[in-house]
């Protein structure tokens, strides 16, 4: 084994050891730098367990890491005793094989044995790599094992780049001989985006399995006789919502992570006066859909290789322009400050164009899968709120309020996916994590605008709800257009892109503004007082004649104001004129038997009319009805 002080300078043959770098005159920062560089690379190692690097490990470990090539001499210098990254016990060395090791296949396509690998070869066929398992392959091998080409561009043999990541489901890599693990960290992308995706599946597998209505049934019962908590009699009347309390406990504004697991466990629903024993019940219903979220959330505060690197450099450069700046060999300029001088100068002299961000686009699909097992979390609590053991009981109005924090947390999540996405400049991220906002408003909406109870249901709140029903309708347009114009400015506008786009954004994109159109209609049906038993009887007294003002013959002339008040248009149902509505004021009719745009069909009047048997409308005007 070498002393890594020692393995950056030309090794003899005695102990098989080559330069792993040059140690460049023309760098910036000259030699002393180069050499100073050693000391964070050996604190590195020493917090990871990696003290030494092993004779054969010194021959190839500058090639075996692609994302890592293509640095200054400085940064190559700090990688070389990472870049490889293998622990080095595990590594076997070709000329210091036993007879066992050297009779070992390392090439299975081309039945290669290690006695007939040259350790001195530049080759990637010559190149090994010992699993934990202690089988030992040709780079080569492992990489099309693992499909490297996937995920890193290579041009003339020189790896040049990040290749977008695949888009289908990616499984755990595995030994060739024995399906042990491959933990090696030249297919550490690999392996993350692997887990990921295990992560993902879990989650689906999660809630595919997961019985909505048995599993409801079963909390109800659990939650029959459960009250919630009153607020003490001396409590401040100022004091904020249970569900502003939980935001402020769990929503920081640029974190750099999901949200908790703990924000949807029976800890946080005593927030929101559940007891301990609803909190225990809950909890023993999504067990399985917190181990997912959690798992995402874990995959998702990895720091990759490449990023300590980053920082282990420009680290140790600070403490160098630092020491400059005491000893007054370098001044600032335009009166910076030192700190901020030296960190700059550092970060200019790392090697790095910029702080590497390729491991964002893994975090990013991590809140991907933290928001999915959300929303399904949501769906099991809305069914909750119908269930029949618990429709007019107080409970409703607590896990009402939950749910309007899960939506909260879960806007947050998806406008920090979107600004990773952006960071890292992974446009089809960016899209997908817009849609899961755009989805998350219409939801949060949904969630408080059918919950209101009777005494709410108030000619000013159902106006004010309609208002912000068309709001959201108009900024889901709006977002739409600007996002897939952004999307494909971005990308050149490629016609495979602009499918992509297509199938994978606007047109789930359409699907909520229509739930958006579909949530003001449902607003309007129901916030009036009109049972469907008084709606048939008002049908059938216009339909039989009984109103000689206003007889109907066929369907096709029940309307609603912007605010959701019903009226009728008598004789052919077209609107010829405009008048005012008698609740509210605004616009009703039209003109040339066309609807003024602010108006709309009672959709739930002329479904019950031909429910009842009403002929349809014969006009043009009235199709559809």
């Amino acid at each position: 084994m070498l002393n890594v002080a020692n393995s950056v300078h030309t090794g003899d043959a005695t102990n098989h050891a080559r330069p792993l770098v040059p140690l460049a005159s023309s760098h910036a920062t000259g030699n002393a730098i180069i050499k100073s560089a050693l000391y964070p690379v050996t604190d590195f190692l020493a917090t990871t367990g990696v003290r030494t690097v092993s004779r054969a490990a010194t021959i190839h470990v500058l090639r075996v890491s692609p994302e890592l090539l293509g640095y200054s001499p400085l940064v190559q210098m700090l990688t070389a005793r990472i870049v490889c990254g293998e622990p080095c016990d595990l590594q076997i060395c070709p000329t210091c094989a036993s007879e066992v090791e050297q009779d070992q296949l390392v090439d299975l396509i081309m039945g290669t044995k290690m006695s007939e690998i040259d350790p001195n070869s530049d080759d990637l066929a010559d190149i090994l790599v010992t699993l934990p398992c202690r089988h030992t392959f040709t780079v080569e091998t492992l990489d099309g094992h693992c499909d490297i080409n996937s995920y890193y561009i290579r041009r003339d043999g020189v790896w040049s780049g990040l290749a977008p990541t695949p888009t289908d489901i990616q499984k755990s890599l595995a030994c060739p001989l024995c399906r042990g693990p491959v933990s090696t960290k030249r297919y550490g992308r690999i392996q993350k985006r692997a887990d990921l995706d295990m992560a993902e599946q879990e989650a689906e597998k999660s809630v595919r399995e997961f019985d909505l209505e048995a599993e409801s049934g079963t909390l109800a019962q659990a939650f029959v006789g459960e009250t919630i908590r009153e607020p003490e009699d001396d409590a401040n009347e100022d004091e904020p919502a249970p569900a502003e309390v939980a935001k402020s406990e769990f929503i920081a504004s640029k974190s750099l992570f999901p949200i908790d697991p703990e924000a949807i466990c029976g800890k946080t629903w005593r927030r929101f006066g559940f007891s301990v024993a609803a909190g225990r019940a809950w909890n023993k219903r999504i067990r399985h859909l917190v181990t997912a979220y959690s798992a995402a959330v874990t995959i998702s505060q990895e720091r990759f290789p490449l990023l300590r690197t980053y920082d282990a450099a420009v680290s140790e450069l600070n403490r160098y322009y630092s020491q400059q700046l005491a000893d007054g060999e370098i001044i600032p300029i335009n009166n910076i400050p030192f700190q901020e001088f030296a960190l700059l100068k550092a970060k200019a002299a790392s090697g790095f164009p910029a702080p590497p961000k390729a491991h964002l686009r893994f975090r990013v699909e991590a809140f991907w899968t933290t928001i999915d097992v959300r929303f399904k979390v949501a769906a099991m609590i809305e069914s909750l709120t119908l269930h029949p053991n618990l429709r007019n009981s107080r409970i409703v109005e607590g896990l009402r309020a939950f749910n309007s924090f899960l939506m909260d947390c879960v806007q947050h999540d998806a406008q920090r996916a979107i600004d990773l996405s952006e960071e890292s400049q992974s446009q089809r991220q960016v899209l997908r994590s817009a849609l899961l906002l755009m989805r998350a408003e219409w939801q949060a909406f949904a969630v408080k605008a059918t919950s209101l109870g009777p005494r709410e249901r108030n000619p000013a709140t159902v106006r004010g709800l309609i208002e912000k029903a068309e709001a959201g309708c108009i900024k889901a347009k709006q977002t739409i257009e600007s996002r897939r114009r952004t999307f494909m400015e971005k990308m050149g506008g490629h016609p495979d892109d602009q499918t992509w786009a297509y199938e994978n954004f606007v047109q789930p994109a359409e699907e909520i503004v229509d739930g958006w159109v579909r949530l003001k209609t449902q607003i309007q049906e129901t916030s009036f007082g009109l049972s469907d038993e008084e709606k048939r009887q008002i049908i059938q007294a216009l339909a039989q004649g009984n109103n000689r003002e206003l007889p109907i013959a066929t369907r096709g002339h029940f309307y609603r104001c912007r605010n959701g008040h019903p009226y009728v248009i008598g004789e052919c149902g077209g609107a010829m004129q405009r008048s005012r509505c008698p609740e509210c004021g605004e616009t009703i009719g039209g003109g040339d038997h066309t609807l003024d745009a602010s108006n709309s069909r009672a959709t739930d009047f002329e479904s019950l009319a031909g429910n009842l048997g009403v002929a349809a409308n014969p006009w043009p005007w009235g199709q559809g009805a």
